[in-house]
């Protein structure tokens, strides 16, 4: 997320015009406790840190969290389960506060990507059933540039396609609530860097190609974005009415 901020701020007069007529939104760490948790205790803590019902047991899965398909698959009601989905979908103080945001702006937002590690993987609705959501054929194709994007860029290879079957089926996750509630148009999920060498402690040489990786999946679908509005004639540069593509890091796989 450094690595594209970077790229659309201080390097903004080089970037493509596409580019620059998008409005990003970018929210780095969406579960705060969790993230400072990883830091100074356990680095591979996935959860946040709320108190359940079960005083040893704390925190709760931000990505089992949201009410689509909740508590269904690959999602847990044991309060010590590192994918606890907490007592009742949107339950979270962070979820609600995404959501808030996101109904707010809803008729702006046309994309939506959340980063995670690891995996290598470019993957987007459904999480929660191996059947096709509707639009399949243009997910597939978007993901697939960004794949080649990727590896034009870096040699590095990305898997794409359904979340469900390229990794695993899974209940209450971002990727769906935002297609299938939020209705967005274009929702996609990186897994990045690796393939499970070094898993979730990715070598410090390894944070730039990346950000680089990433980088190329996010201009791919800027580009798309401005072609749809373009070929409707309702592009407009006017920065009241720019489309914005929501870019969250899930602080966990």
């Amino acid at each position: 997320m450094v690595y594209i901020s970077n790229e659309l701020i201080h390097n903004r007069k080089t970037l493509p015009i596409y580019m620059r007529n998008i409005h990003f939104v970018l929210m780095p760490i969406v579960n705060p406790d969790g993230y400072t948790y990883s830091y100074e205790n356990d680095r591979l803590w996935r959860k946040n840190r709320v108190e359940t019902s079960n005083n040893s047991c704390i925190g709760i899965d931000l990505n089992r969290n949201w009410n689509f398909d909740w508590y269904s698959e690959n999602s847990g009601e044991n309060c010590c389960s590192a994918c606890y989905q907490g007592p009742t979908p949107n339950s979270e103080l962070e979820i609600k506060a995404i959501i808030q945001f996101i109904l707010n702006k809803l008729t702006k937002i046309k994309g939506f990507i959340t980063l995670h590690s690891y995996g290598q993987a470019i993957v987007f609705p459904w999480a929660y059933t191996r059947d096709h959501i509707k639009d399949y054929e243009k997910l597939q194709n978007i993901a697939t540039s960004m794949s080649l994007k990727i590896f034009k860029k870096t040699s590095n290879i990305y898997t794409v396609g359904p979340a469900s079957t390229v990794l695993y089926r899974a209940s209450g996750t971002s990727i769906d609530w935002m297609k299938g509630i939020a209705n967005i148009r274009y929702v996609f999920a990186l897994e990045l860097r690796d393939t499970g060498a070094n898993g979730f402690i990715l070598p410090t040489c390894e944070i730039i190609p990346t950000g680089q990786e990433a980088f190329c999946a996010v201009s791919v679908l800027a580009k798309i974005v401005e072609s749809d509005n373009q070929s409707k004639g309702t592009f407009c540069r006017s920065t009241h009415s720019l489309f914005s593509i929501i870019l969250i890091i899930f602080y966990f796989n």
